[in-house]
């Protein structure tokens, strides 16, 4: 699969191992500020970390999965602050089997953002755009876990084209996109 790089007037996303794109940027930061806030992770807890050194390891743990093909991560960053707002992830079959019991096994993608950008269609514009560039790396079968009460992620995939499969556990569900 290739990486997916987007530019618009007001963002870039790019892949987290391009160090040409990300020169300058405060990443482990930004990292640090996105991935410690509770209200940003109120429904992935378990991405929160707590320190600016658990910052850098998920940065290093990262690029070292996306280099062995186990995931490809796209950073979302603001044009115009040069800051990291969000994330991307992009987990194939293979690796999502490792995870989840399931009859059939997609590509996943799970995203979050910075909550002082959340509420502006951000990812409402942007989801349908990667999809396509998906599709268009002959991607077809595309699926995400999300928590029943994120009622914007839920409301962003639905937007985007993906419906309601199945519950997935006591919390989440699963919707997904198929060609």
């Amino acid at each position: 699969m290739e990486n997916i790089y987007l530019e618009t007037d007001e963002f870039l996303l790019c892949p987290a191992d391009k160090p040409e794109v990300l020169k300058g940027l405060r990443l482990t930061e930004d990292l640090f500020n996105l991935l410690s806030d509770k209200e940003t992770l109120r429904y992935l807890p378990e991405k929160h970390i707590s320190s600016v050194q658990e910052a850098e390891q998920w940065l290093c743990t990262t690029l070292l999965n996306i280099h062995c093909g186990r995931n490809q991560t796209h950073l979302i960053i603001s044009r115009n602050s040069r800051r990291l707002i969000g994330i991307i992830d992009i987990i194939p079959p293979l690796v999502a089997k490792e995870y989840y019991r399931l009859g059939d096994y997609p590509y996943f993608i799970e995203f979050y953002l910075r909550r002082s950008v959340t509420g502006n269609s951000l990812m409402s514009n942007l989801l349908p755009k990667v999809v396509q560039l998906l599709k268009d790396n002959g991607i077809n079968s595309i699926a995400a876990v999300v928590h029943r009460q994120n009622s914007a992620a839920c409301k962003v995939l639905r937007r985007s084209g993906f419906q309601k499969e199945q519950w997935f556990d006591l919390n989440q569900d699963l919707y997904s996109l198929s060609a």
